[in-house]
């Protein structure tokens, strides 16, 4: 079967919503399928990652327009003239370019969606824009065929914000690597230095602030935590001067990149793993964490709540009272008990969500729904 990706970001960017389209297009490769991905680069070129084809278009206004791209839509057309893949499976709701990549699409075309859908934008312009964006959006789901969703949370946004496509939504729950259901690994000998995780993009609503802020509170509780921050974002500069204000700067390490090993060696040598995010469609990171025995916190908020009935997942409101995240990380620290699902139902592995996107797409091509 020939599938065609398209995003507007992929690698080398890191991000939740690049990790799930990289796992499932490498494993529907790794099956015998061929994958296409088209997005915007930092040049025009044609590359080979594991298997998986992937153009990358350089676009100068498209950050400026929210995704909007001449070049792009010219390069979508010529696939479908060369290629005529079987399915067009389009992912983002909060960018112009999954609207805009129907428009060389023609009649007949199998077009699934994958809105990784959060409600609001996470920039001012994205917020103001998302209300009127709503009734644009509405083109996607009307002209997809299946709306993917990667969590309950997700799929109740999408229903009750566009009940009329109810029937065309599906939930197919994201995977990860590898899981190891065990007891809490002890990560290191020393009981005051707790080692803290977070990664992801650098933006505001992932609540890395609130991370940053407990670490004085722990050093005044006798602690020497240490924060380990993998990701880059427009937030950052902002974090580099709260980090000046806090005096915690020898407390932390930020790491732009890591390769899958070196942060599968972060999460295993990590305390505990942090995300406090306001708007998550899945928290594909927690899972990963929890998949390999690493405690996490997350915010008792959006998707992630529903991680909190894994095993060594802790919630916490958002925003929280500083000390009483420090009180939580504290906790954390000192907890135990298993970590990770007690089966494999709450957490799957990405060759299994790649064998259900498959069966979809199958059913799809072949006139079923």
């Amino acid at each position: 079967m020939k599938i065609l990706m398209v995003t507007d970001k992929y690698l080398p960017n890191v991000g939740g919503v690049i990790n799930t389209i990289r796992e499932i297009s490498e494993n529907l490769v790794g099956t015998g399928n061929e994958v296409t991905i088209v997005c915007f680069g930092n040049q025009n070129k044609t590359d080979f990652i594991n298997g998986v084809k992937i153009f990358f278009i350089k676009s100068q206004l498209s950050k400026y327009f929210l995704g909007l791209s001449f070049p792009i839509l010219v390069k979508i057309n010529s696939i479908i003239k060369e290629e005529n893949p079987d399915i067009v499976h389009i992912h983002g709701y909060h960018t112009l370019l999954s609207l805009s990549a129907l428009i060389p699409l023609k009649t007949g075309i199998n077009i699934v969606f994958s809105p990784h859908y959060h409600k609001v934008g996470h920039t001012p312009l994205n917020n103001l824009l998302h209300h009127g964006y709503k009734y644009i959006g509405y083109v996607l789901f009307k002209k997809s065929r299946i709306i993917f969703t990667g969590s309950h949370y997700e799929k109740e946004l999408v229903t009750t914000n566009f009940p009329n496509f109810q029937r065309k939504v599906v939930l197919v729950p994201l995977g990860v690597k590898k899981i190891i259901i065990s007891e809490k690994k002890q990560t290191n000998l020393d009981r005051k230095r707790i080692n803290l995780l977070f990664i992801g993009n650098l933006m505001e609503y992932k609540g890395i602030q609130y991370i940053i802020k407990s670490l004085s509170y722990l050093i005044k509780k006798g602690y020497c935590p240490h924060l380990t921050i993998i990701g880059n974002g427009s937030y950052k500069s902002d974090l580099v001067s709260l980090i000046e204000v806090e005096n915690v700067g020898s407390n932390i390490n930020f790491f732009e990149k890591l390769s899958d090993h070196e942060i599968e060696l972060k999460m295993l040598d990590s305390d505990m793993l942090l995300l406090l995010s306001k708007a998550e469609a899945y928290g594909l990171v927690v899972a990963e964490s929890l998949g390999l025995g690493t405690p996490t916190i997350v915010s008792n908020a959006n998707a992630l709540k529903e991680f909190t009935e894994i095993p060594g997942c802790f919630g916490i409101d958002i925003p929280p009272r500083i000390d009483d995240l420090a009180d939580l990380i504290i906790n954390t620290f000192n907890y135990s008990g298993p970590v990770g699902p007690a089966d494999k139902t709450k957490i799957r592995t990405w060759d299994e969500v790649a064998s259900n996107y498959f069966f979809i797409y199958e059913r799809i091509k072949f006139g079923a729904r």
